[in-house]
């Protein structure tokens, strides 16, 4: 079956193949060719357990099909990323983002890279995507800065609404030590205003 290319992020090409997603890692010729393919197998290995631990803890993620050296399958989820979308979301849709990721650091990960590029919305369902930057982290500094670089991309590409309070809504929800989260994301909020 032909291969269809979708994207190109910093590390992997994502390819359609009828109803599976492909993201192979691609080398890197500035790497001695050895510490490349250690590093993708590593990450390839990596993200795939960490998108399974994640679905196991309740996060709606691509089933992942098959894992073969630098390139994971998943299933093709049908559906609309949020980045094009986000304004005509629901509130229970809202809440629902930050329920996911309040199971996601309730679980001891934290995603890396939570932008609305990296959610789809499939029917009534909100699934997170690219766990390529995820790591195993129960730091509340990282989950502060994962909250953060969401927040960032919300009010840079989209009209925040009352959707940010539904998102920490739904955080709550789902995670019992959101008032520390919501503490040091506020001191990071404070740390970029003086930086920029």
């Amino acid at each position: 079956m032909k291969k269809t290319y979708i994207d190109q992020g910093a590390e992997a090409q994502i390819y359609q193949q009828g109803n599976k997603i492909l993201k192979k890692r691609v080398p890197k010729t500035y790497r001695h060719p050895e510490l490349d393919h250690k590093i993708r197998k590593t990450r390839t290995k990596k993200e795939a357990k960490i998108t399974s631990e994640a679905r196991k803890a309740g996060i709606p993620t691509p089933i992942i099909l098959d894992i073969k050296k630098y390139t994971i399958t998943f299933e093709y989820i049908n559906g609309e990323k949020l980045k094009n979308i986000y304004n005509n979301l629901t509130p229970s849709q809202y809440r629902q983002i930050g329920e996911n990721i309040g199971k996601l650091h309730k679980a001891g990960l934290v995603h890396g890279d939570l932008t609305t590029s990296n959610m789809i919305k499939h029917k009534n369902t909100i699934y997170l995507i690219d766990f390529g930057l995820a790591e195993y982290d129960k730091h509340i500094e990282s989950r502060g800065v994962d909250l953060h670089i969401l927040l960032q991309s919300i009010k840079a590409t989209h009209k925040p609404n009352n959707s940010i309070k539904q998102i920490k809504n739904g955080y709550k929800n789902t995670f019992p030590k959101h008032k520390k989260t919501f503490k040091r994301l506020n001191e990071i909020q404070k740390r970029g205003r003086y930086t920029q």
